[in-house]
Parts: structure tokens; C-alpha cells; sequence
């Protein structure tokens, strides 16, 4: 296969330093493996050189190295850097010199965890790219890693990202692409939490580049495009021009050239106004390449001429290879062979001077295939051969890939010329050349499943999934706080406008509260007006001071009240000064305006009284007092109960005349593993009766019952069709477990055709809904569904995961009939994995439960296993007497795809046993049964049985050790049909594993972990505040309940303490004690009344909004409710001192 060689404007990421006492970080480079970076002409290096003669030779590192040093290894490393195209071998030996000397410099410990290990890692990173320019990538990455992990130490986050970057750009180069986009992604994260645009775009274009080169087109356009945004807002034209370029190479590959030429042009015309002459060579070689596809060969090789006249000037070797080779390929292209091989060869003397080992692979291979195409066959041999040992050497997995692939198609040819009796000197073994056909072959599909195998490409699908949940999690958390922030803002603003207009209102009350005096009013109406206005000021005060107040108190009611009964107290001097003067006014205003044999009620608790005696009354007054906190007690506490009514109905709605569809149903169900046809026509029969009676849920289960039925007889096509209208019905109806089910039987179809991404993505579906329904018997069925697709895909350890998962629940259940198929799915894997002893003994414990259940589907499927696990013991005959019975069963059945099964594993055993006629007709009748069903996976390991079948005669018959193989005599034959088989082999597993469908699994599987993680971690916060809010509830409602009866306390103390009046008998003590048992009523009300706010906090808040204006209103209310209360109990306060005050009075006289 020709290798055309695409002139890539890959990113890395090099950091170097400079000719400077301190060291600088240089900006990030963005297209070495397509060409150098911008242009480095002459003069700077001409004046590098200079400035290194200027300070003293080299044996600075034997006379003692000083700080000015420094200098020189920043001159070093610069001058290494820009030679790097032209002479990487002397880039090396500069960075190696620069080493020596950083070894040397004479910095403390303090210092030289700075600037020597920063020098270290910028020359690390150089080396690593010298190294890579030669083609030599085991030691690029070995410098890549030391100058990361310097960086590392140093947690240099910038540098990390760099190293990252190179890291990944030589996986790319090894062909490593799950490895490449690790490091990408990585690189990318950190640039993305540095706010690193220009990195973020350096690795953007690096993940794009990646999914091109594996045909990820729409993938690596998005990344492309994603970065040609960044480069814009950044205004960095030399990077949009190479971002062009490769967006350029994508509508190349996809076939669409004038779009590729648009791209071309549009880049080429952004380097030109640059002057950025690498740019320009580049551009116009990849134009070339479009020209050269167009079979335009004149103009392809116009531009290839440019382009290579401009390397010329600038002295760039590798380019000049480049575009040697490429030209080369135009004269292939138009016939003019030895016109071709002048141009390789020339393209190949130009590498082997640089030591580029990747150019002088892909030339050597090139030329190989060339002399294939010409019939030049022997010469084609040679270099194909050193063209794959020099692969080889430095792990060019790709080319490696191609190049084996020529060497099977070069064995191909000359076989089949050879057979048509063409004479071709030194390939005249026909047998030989199509062994030799079939063994390169097998090696072109072993490279190219290590370079696109399964597992990798999961891992890859893995990371997309991750880096996309991760940026979706980021973008919402980002949204989020934005919105929270808006949300913020815009409350903050409202409230402080509202708090100012509360401000506002609570000053005029204030001064309206002043001049009541002025007006005629009751003093009840007075202290109503001043409670309610204190009342609503002390909240006022507590919402302003909540911040400070939660943070002191740790939310505990009892410290909060302590606060609020300390702002209680202070504010209440204030109110007994308003509620005097303003009392006072209204009393005077009363006094002026009323005839002076009116009595007057008393103005204060010291005043004088005209009141009569109403000692009687005092013990009715207590209980009162008692009734009202008993009450006020048993009701708070009531509120605390909380009550929650736990019982949910489902209501399931069905016809009387459903019986006789059910018993079909039934009885179909029941002998569908023994005669699947009669089970058929019995659905059948309940399928028309339901669709008369209009019975949509009958007509959906007797469609899932269908469906099942034809998967067992192996019609795919018909049961995907029966289910996927079954699916309609149930979606229709909203009936999530019918849902569930059918979406489980729509996977397991999915893995019977082979098709795993697919039967994953239903089996995950149904997972998720099973899980949230509760319905653990479902959540073991797909559980063991999930972990069979693993097992078919060879991933043991995630197949036993999901095996044993499902049988401690099915344990649980007791479900016998389900735990017996996961002891032979468990018995499988230990088989796959070699431990036989373990596989028979699952099997046994799985086939005596199915024996007792009357499963013959199940013991069928068990006897099967049951043989192979004797085959893979070396016990023949027992194996053969297993898959005889189990052939029976399945015969019997009339399962096609299970018959295949069996046949196949008979004739494989036939192989392996020697008895290879038979083998033949076994294997042979099984490649036809499992054709005939559309069983891709069955098909795929038939061919593979049948090509080894060949492959094994044919090797006996060349050693001779077996000369009674009938129909097995023709080694040429043996050969060309395990070739042929090997082929077909191929290509169903590539039908089946290709790179898209693994990459979509390993996708469903993160999607799947992820969604997991986060219901788990969702579970356990919610569990965890379930908790904390059950200890605070406990804890406040204890602590309410104290306050509660503290506050009745309180309330009877006050009057209690009334008592103490009656022993005092200083007048100014007295009026002391009194103002203190004012102060003591008005403070306990205001304690109560932010109570009663806390209480009704939560229904206050959905009522208003979170509206302070409202939320006035609402406390205005409440303070209105309480008055009365605080007015009788003032009264009474009152009565009982004036009674003790008269008393006394009377006992002086």
C-alpha cells in the first residue's frame, strides 16, 4: 500500500529558554509534525553562534561553572532549537552539553529547587522533541517524561500541560491513540482550570488531529472548529492558518476537494500576508495532494515543486523529504515508474541523512509496493521486509499495519500468477506463497487489532464520555452559580430597596406614634399601636443582625434566644420611654378635654387608684394564666409530630374477557423451549383475540411473547419487529415495567445478531429504569444480560462482576429457574479463563437445578458448555458424548442458531482430535446454518474454526507426520482455504468489533458509571441530610419544647414575683422593682412573638415569596394577634400591683 505523506500541522508544545540571566517560558508551538514552526532564518542563527564564541569554550565545565552560565545554557538550547529541522543530530548534542552544564551550576538547595530544575525540564522537553523529529520516540518520551515529572515536583501546572501535550502528540505518532488522547485530555483539563486559551486551543487541535487520522471525521471537526474559535478571539492568525490547514485535511479525507482546496487557500493566503514560509510549504504540498487525487498530475506537481523549492531555501530536510516522496507519488500515479523511484529514492538518501527512521520506513515501504505494482517481485520482497524490521524497531504500529498488508497482498499476486502458470523466479512454490499470504495477512489483523482493537477503542469512547459529562457538569455548574449569582443580586436589590422603605415606614409610625398625644384616643388603642410598632422593629432588627446571629449561635434555638432576649432588652428602655411620653400626652389631652369627676384608669403601674378592690378575683386570674400556657404548650408541642402518609396505589385497569388471551398466553409461554412453532400459533390465536376485544396491554405482552418465540427459533428480523411494536403500545400506555421488559428483549436480540454496542445500550436502558422501579428481579435479568455481552467480548472480570451481582439477588429472590443460568454463566468464564475444575463445577450446579425444573432449553444450553469444558481438559471422548446430547435437545427444540453452535463445536473438536473429514462436514453444515439465521458472531468463530482446520492440514502435510489425510492432500489448496477463511474471518470481526461500535460501548459504559456515581452519590447526600435533619429536628424540638415551657415559666414568674411588693416598702426601690417587672413582661412577648415567627417560618416563606414587604404584613398580623393577650396579662400585672400598692398605703395609715 502507497503511503501518501500529509503535511499535518500538529501542536506541540515546547518550552525553551532564552538568552537571559532569568529564564522565560516561550509561547506554545503549534506545528511540528507538518512542518516547522514560524520561520528561524540564518541570521539567527549566525548571531547564536556568535554570542556562544563571545563567552569562554566549553571547558567552563572543568574550570567551575558561575551564574553566568546560565546564559550559555539558554544560548545552548536556543541555537539546539532552532537547528532542530536542519540538523536534529546536532540539537541533540547541544541539549546534551546544556545538561552538563545545568549539572554543574552552583545554586543552594532553595535555588536550585527554581531555576535548575527549570532549566532541567526546558531541556528535557527540547531533547524530547529532537528526538522525536528523528523518528526515535522511545527516547523522545523518555526526556517528555523526566521534564514532566520535574514539573510535576514543582506543580507547575503550565509546564504539565506542555508535557502533556508532547507526550501525547509522540503516542499519536506511535499510533497509540487511546494513549495519545489520555494525555490530550489531560492537557486540555488543566489548561481549561489554568484559563489558558492558548493552551486550550494548542489541545483542542491535537484531539482533532487524532480522530482524523481514525477516520473520526465529524469528531475531528468539531475540535477543529471548537479551536478556530479560540484563535480568533485571540486574534493568533498563525494558528488559525494552521487550524485551516488541517480543517482542510478533514474535507480531504472525506472526498470533498473543493472544500479541502477552500481551506488550503484560505490558509495559505493568512501565512502569506505572515511571511510565515513554512506555513506556505506546507499549504501548498497539501494542495498539491488534492491535485495529485484529482489525477490533475501537472498542477499536483507544480505545487509539490513550490513547496519543495521553499524547504530548499530554508534549508528544512525534513520538508524536503516530504515533498520528494510525495512527488514521487504523482509519477507512480501517472505510470512513469522509474521517474517514482528516482523521487523515493532520492526522498529516502535525504531521511537516512537526518536519521529520521519513520521517513526512511515509509519510503523503503513505498518503494516495495512499487515494485509489486511493476512486477519487480523479488526486489519487492527486500523492501518490504527492511521497510517492516525498521518499523518494527521503532514501534510504528501503522505502518507496520500497511506494510504487512502489502507483504500478504505481494504473496496474493505472485500465487495467483503462479497458478496460472506464470513463471516468476524465486516465487515458484505455489504452497509457499499462499502460506505466505495467509501468515502476513494474520499479522496485518494482529497490528491492526492492537492499533484499533476493542478495548482501546472503549477506552477512547470512555474518554470522550468523561471529558464530555465532566465539561457538561462544569458548564452547568458554571450556569448555575451565574444564576444564583443574577438571582442574588436581583433579591439583594429588591430587599435593599424594600429594607429601606421599611426603614422609611418604620420612622413614620415612629413620629405618627409621637403625636398621638395630640389626639383623643383609648390608652389601649395607644399601647396596641406601640407594641405593634416595637413588635415589628425588634423583628426588623433580628432579620438584619440573622447572618451574625447564625454564625455565633450555630443555629441552636436556646443561643439564638439568648441573643434575641438580650436585643429584647436593650430595645426596651426605648419602648418604656415612647409608651410614657406618648401615654402622658394622651392622658393630658384626656384630662383637658373631660369633667374632673370622671375617674381615670391608672396611667403607670406606680399611679394613683381609684379602682375598686378585686381581691376575688386574683385566683381566677392565675388560672387563667395557667390554662392559657397549658394550652399555648400542648399545641406548639402538637405541631412538632410530624405525620406522613406512606401508602401509594397503583391502578392497573382490566377486561373481564381478558381470561382466555391470558391461558394463551400462558400456555404458549410454557412449551415455547419445546415446541417454539405450536407456541407461536397459540400467541397468534391470543394476539387476534386481543386486538378484537381492543385490549392494548394483551396485544402488547402477547407481542413480547411473540418476540421471544422467533428469537428462540432464531428469526431475528421478525421478533425485532414484533418487539419493537410491543415497545410502541407499552410507551403509549405508560407501562414502564412492560416498558422495561421489552427493551431488555430488544438487547438480548442485539446480542444474539453480535451487534454489542447496540444490545448494551437496551440491556443499561433497562438497568436504570429496573433500579429506579425497584424491581429487583428485573435488575438480576439485565444484570446477568449485561454481564453475557461482556463475556462474549472477552472481558472476563467485568462478565463475572455483573454475574455475581445478579446471583446474590436472584439468592435473595430465590429464583431457582434464574439462579441456575447464572452458575452456567459464571461456569463460562472460569471455562474461558482456564479453570476447568471451577467451570464444571458452576455447570453441575446449574444443569441439576435445570434438570428439576424441566428446562430443557437451559439443559441443553448446559450439557453444551459441559463438553467443551471436557475439551478444553483434553477429554474427548466425555466432550463428544456432551455435545451429542446437547445436539439432541437442540434438534429436538428446533433452535437453529444453538444447532450452528453445536454443530461448530463438534467439528472443532473433530479438528483438534485429528478426525479432519469429519470436521469438515460438521463445520461446514454449522457456516451454513448460522448464514442462514444471520448469526454474525457463530459465522465469525466458524470461519476462524474452519480456517484453522486448513491451516492445521496443511502444516502436517508439509512435516509429513500425517500421510492418511484423505481430501487433504493438496498443500497448495490447504493453504489458499485457510488464507481465504482467515479473510472472511477477518471481515466479520470487523463487521462486528469495529472501531465505532466499541468506541460507542465504552461510552455507555462511562455514561453508565457515571449516571451510577452520581444516583449513588445523590442517595448518600440525601441519606446524610435525611440524618442531620432528623438530629436537628430531635434537637430543636427539645430545645422549643424547653423554650415553650420557659416562657410559661417566665409568664408565672412575673406574677409570682408580683408577691415581692407587698415586703418592699422604699417607695424608689418599689418603683424600681416595678419598671424591672415591666421590662420583664414586655421582653418575654417579644421573645415570644420572634417564636412564634421561627415556628411559622417555613409556611410565612412559601406564602410570601421571601418578599420582606409581605412578610411585614404577615408580622404586622401576627403582632396584632398577640396584643390582646399581652394586654390581659398587663392588666392583670397591674391590678395585682396596684392591690399591694393600696395595701400598703393602707398600713401606714
Amino acid at each position: 500500500m502507497k503511503l501518501t505523506w500529509f503535511l499535518l500541522s500538529l501542536c506541540l508544545s515546547i518550552q525553551t529558554t532564552h538568552a537571559t540571566d532569568t529564564i522565560q517560558s516561550a509561547p506554545k508551538n503549534n506545528s511540528i509534525s507538518g512542518g516547522p514552526t514560524p520561520s528561524r532564518t540564518p541570521t539567527k542563527i549566525d548571531s547564536l553562534r556568535t554570542k556562544l564564541k563571545a563567552l569562554s569554550p566549553f571547558g567552563g565545565i572543568k574550570g567551575g561553572v558561575t551564574l553566568a552560565d546560565t546564559t550559555r545554557i539558554s544560548l545552548l538550547n536556543d541555537l539546539g532549537w532552532e537547528l532542530k529541522y536542519q540538523n536534529p543530530d546536532t540539537s541533540i548534542f547541544l541539549g546534551k552539553q546544556a545538561l552538563k552544564l545545568i549539572e554543574a551550576l552552583p545554586f543552594t538547595d532553595g535555588e536550585e529547587s527554581g531555576v535548575r530544575s527549570e532549566f532541567t525540564a526546558n531541556t528535557h522537553s527540547n531533547l524530547g522533541a529532537y528526538y522525536y523529529l528523528k523518528g526515535d520516540y522511545p527516547l523522545s518520551l523518555s526526556h517528555h517524561f523526566k521534564a514532566l515529572e520535574i514539573r510535576e515536583a514543582k506543580k507547575d501546572q503550565n509546564g504539565m500541560a506542555i508535557s502533556l501535550g508532547n507526550i501525547g502528540l509522540v503516542y499519536w505518532n506511535q499510533s497509540d491513540y487511546p494513549k495519545a488522547l489520555e494525555y490530550y485530555f489531560k492537557a486540555l483539563k488543566m489548561d481549561e482550570d489554568l484559563g489558558d486559551k492558548a493552551g486550550i486551543a494548542s489541545d483542542l487541535g491535537n484531539i482533532g488531529i487524532v480522530y482524523w487520522h481514525q477516520g473520526h471525521y465529524p469528531k475531528a471537526l468539531e475540535y477543529y472548529f471548537k479551536r478556530m474559535k479560540l484563535d480568533e478571539e485571540l486574534g493568533n492568525k498563525s494558528y488559525m492558518a494552521i487550524n485551516l490547514g488541517n480543517i482542510g485535511l478533514v474535507y480531504f479525507s472525506q472526498g470533498d476537494y473543493p472544500q479541502a482546496l477552500h481551506y488550503y487557500f484560505k490558509a495559505l493566503k493568512i501565512d502569506g500576508e505572515l511571511g510565515n514560509k513554512n506555513g506556505i510549504a506546507r499549504h501548498i504540498g497539501n494542495i498539491g495532494i488534492i491535485y495529485l487525487n484529482q489525477k490533475d498530475y501537472s498542477k499536483a506537481l507544480d505545487y509539490y515543486s513550490k513547496a519543495l523549492k521553499i524547504d530548499e531555501e530554508l534549508g528544512n530536510k525534513n520538508g524536503i523529504a516530504r515533498h520528494l516522496g510525495n512527488i514521487g507519488h504523482v509519477y507512480d500515479s501517472q505510470g512513469d515508474y522509474p521517474k517514482a523511484l528516482e523521487y523515493y529514492f532520492k526522498a529516502l538518501n535525504m531521511d537516512e541523512e537526518l536519521g529520521n527512521k519513520n521517513g526512511i520506513g515509509r519510503h523503503l515501504g513505498n518503494i516495495g509496493f512499487l515494485y509489486t505494482q511493476i512486477g519487480r517481485f523479488a526486489e519487492a520482497e527486500v523492501y518490504l521486509d527492511s521497510a517492516l524490521t525498521m518499523c518494527e524497531n521503532i514501534g510504528a504500529l501503522n505502518y507496520i499495519m500497511q506494510f504487512e498488508k502489502s507483504m500478504s497482498g505481494l504473496y496474493d499476486t505472485t500465487a495467483q500468477l503462479t497458478a496460472r502458470g506464470v513463471n516468476l523466479p524465486g516465487f515458484k512454490n505455489l504452497s509457499d506463497l499462499w502460506h505466505g499470504a495467509y501468515v502476513h495477512y494474520k499479522k496485518y489483523t494482529t497490528a491492526k487489532d492492537s492499533l484499533f482493537n476493542e478495548e482501546k477503542s472503549k477506552d477512547i469512547g470512555r474518554l470522550e464520555q468523561k471529558h464530555e459529562f465532566e465539561m457538561v457538569m462544569l458548564q452547568e455548574e458554571q450556569i448555575k452559580n451565574e444564576e444564583l449569582r443574577i438571582q442574588n443580586e436581583q433579591i439583594s436589590r429588591r430587599n435593599s430597596l424594600q429594607y429601606s422603605l421599611i426603614v422609611i415606614g418604620l420612622l413614620v409610625i415612629g413620629l405618627l406614634v409621637g403625636m398621638l398625644g395630640k389626639f383623643n384616643l383609648s390608652v389601649r388603642v395607644v399601647e396596641a399601636i406601640v407594641f405593634i410598632a416595637f413588635m415589628i422593629f425588634f423583628e426588623f432588627l433580628l432579620v438584619l443582625l440573622d447572618p451574625t446571629i447564625e454564625s455565633w449561635s450555630g443555629g441552636e434555638p436556646l443561643w439564638k434566644l439568648l441573643a434575641n432576649a438580650l436585643l429584647a432588652a436593650t430595645i426596651f428602655p426605648l419602648h418604656s420611654f415612647f409608651e410614657g411620653k406618648v401615654k402622658k400626652r394622651v392622658l393630658k389631652v384626656k384630662k383637658e378635654g373631660s369633667p374632673k369627676s370622671v375617674q381615670r384608669t391608672p396611667d403607670s403601674f406606680g399611679g394613683d387608684s381609684r379602682l375598686p378592690n378585686t381581691d376575688n378575683n386574683g385566683g381566677s386570674g392565675k388560672a387563667l394564666l395557667l390554662f392559657i400556657g397549658l394550652v399555648v404548650t400542648l399545641g406548639l408541642n402538637s405541631g412538632f409530630d410530624s405525620k406522613q402518609d406512606s401508602l401509594k396505589a397503583e391502578l392497573k385497569k382490566e377486561l373481564s374477557d381478558t381470561t382466555r388471551i391470558k391461558i394463551l398466553n400462558k400456555l404458549g409461554w410454557q412449551i415455547m423451549y419445546q415446541t417454539p412453532d405450536t407456541a407461536i400459533l397459540l400467541n397468534t390465536k391470543a394476539l387476534k383475540l386481543a386486538e378484537q376485544v381492543k385490549w392494548q396491554k394483551g396485544i402488547a405482552n402477547t407481542l413480547r411473547n411473540l418476540g421471544v418465540f422467533n428469537d428462540i427459533k432464531g428469526n431475528y428480523p421478525q421478533a425485532l419487529q414484533h418487539y419493537s411494536i410491543a415497545l410502541k403500545i407499552n410507551e403509549e400506555l405508560n407501562n414502564q415495567k412492560g416498558i422495561a421488559a421489552t427493551l431488555g428483549n430488544i438487547g438480548l436480540v442485539y446480542w444474539n445478531q453480535g451487534d454489542y454496542p447496540k444490545a448494551l445500550e437496551y440491556y443499561f436502558k433497562v438497568l436504570k429504569m429496573d433500579e429506579e422501579l425497584g424491581d429487583k428481579g428485573g435488575v438480576t435479568i439485565n444484570l446477568g444480560n449485561i454481564g453475557n455481552v461482556y463475556n462474549s467480548q472477552g472481558d472476563y472480570p467485568k462478565a463475572l462482576e455483573y454475574y455475581f451481582k445478579a446471583l446474590k439477588i436472584r439468592e435473595e429472590l430465590g429464583a431457582k429457574n434464574l439462579i441456575a443460568i447464572t452458575l452456567g454463566n459464571i461456569g463460562i468464564v472460569y471455562d474461558n479463563q482456564g479453570d476447568y475444575s471451577k467451570a464444571l463445577e458452576f455447570y453441575f450446579k446449574s444443569l441439576k437445578i435445570k434438570e428439576k425444573a424441566g428446562n430443557k432449553k437451559g439443559i441443553a444450553v448446559t450439557l453444551g458448555n459441559i463438553g467443551i469444558a471436557y475439551r478444553n481438559q483434553s477429554d474427548y471422548p466425555k466432550a463428544l458424548e456432551y455435545y451429542f446430547k446437547a445436539l439432541k435437545m437442540r434438534e429436538e427444540l428446533g433452535a437453529k442458531n444453538m444447532i450452528a453452535i453445536t454443530l461448530g463445536n463438534i467439528g472443532s473438536l473433530y479438528t483438534q482430535t485429528g478426525r479432519f473429514v469429519e470436521a469438515e462436514v460438521y463445520l461446514d453444515s454449522a457456516l451454513i446454518l448460522c448464514e442462514s439465521v444471520g448469526a454474525l458472531y457463530s459465522t465469525m468463530q466458524l470461519e476462524l474454526s474452519m480456517s484453522d482446520l486448513y491451516d492445521t492440514t496443511a502444516q502436517l502435510l508439509m512435516r509429513g507426520r500425517n500421510p492418511n489425510l484423505s481430501g487433504f492432500k493438496n498443500l497448495t489448496g490447504l493453504w489458499r482455504k485457510a488464507y481465504g477463511h482467515y479473510k472472511k474471518y477477518s471481515t466479520a470481526k470487523d463487521s462486528l468489533f469495529n472501531e465505532e461500535k466499541s468506541k460507542d460501548i465504552g461510552r455507555l459504559e462511562q455514561k453508565h458509571e457515571f449516571e451510577m456515581a452520581i444516583l449513588l452519590e445523590e442517595q448518600i447526600k440525601n441519606e446524610e441530610l435525611r440524618i442531620q435533619n432528623e438530629k436537628i429536628a430531635r434537637r430543636n424540638k427539645l430545645q422549643y419544647s424547653g423554650i415553650v415551657l420557659g416562657l410559661v415559666f417566665l409568664f408565672m414568674g412575673i406574677f409570682i414575683g408580683a408577691r415581692r411588693f407587698r415586703k418592699i416598702e422604699d417607695h424608689k426601690a418599689y418603683l424600681q422593682y416595678v419598671r424591672m417587672m415591666e421590662g420583664a413582661l414586655f421582653i418575654s412577648f417579644l421573645i415570644f412573638f420572634e417564636f412564634m415567627l421561627v415556628l411559622l417560618d417555613n409556611y410565612i416563606e412559601q406564602l410570601t415569596g421571601g418578599e420582606p414587604l409581605y412578610k411585614l404584613l404577615i408580622n404586622v398580623l401576627l403582632a396584632t394577634a398577640i396584643f390582646p393577650l399581652h394586654s390581659f396579662l398587663e392588666v392583670k400585672l397591674k391590678d395585682r400591683v396596684i392591690r399591694t400598692e393600696r395595701e400598703n398605703v393602707e398600713s401606714v395609715q
